[in-house]
């Protein structure tokens, strides 16, 4: 008998402790419901913002960037304008003096 009223006095012990433990869990189930919390958003707005300045700014560079290589290209060549110059120089050279040697064969036949 004594062994049946020691568990029955551990029983109720535990017991009280789970009906603690419960109304513990109650008190803060009811005090975590009641919590109240605004989102603020506007540090990421802010971010967002930052972030889209900073894009915009770099693609103006490259705009930019590309504009005057679009300008140096078209005003590229494949030849440079002295080498034209040259060119034009030498083949005026070789045609006066082709024209002179046939001149002079021409006059040395008769």
């Amino acid at each position: 008998m004594a062994k049946l009223e020691e568990i029955a006095e551990l029983l109720t012990e535990e017991i009280e402790g789970f009906n603690q433990s419960i109304k513990k869990l109650e008190e803060l189930t009811s005090k975590i419901n009641h919590i109240k919390y605004e989102s603020d958003i506007s540090e990421i707005r802010f971010q967002i913002e930052e972030q889209k300045r900073k894009l915009e700014l770099h693609s103006n560079y490259q705009n930019k960037k590309l504009e005057e290589i679009a300008k140096i290209v078209s005003k590229a060549r494949i030849f440079p304008n002295w080498l034209v110059v040259l060119f034009f120089v030498l083949v005026i050279v070789l045609v006066v003096i082709i024209v002179y040697l046939i001149f002079i064969k021409t006059k040395k036949l008769p």
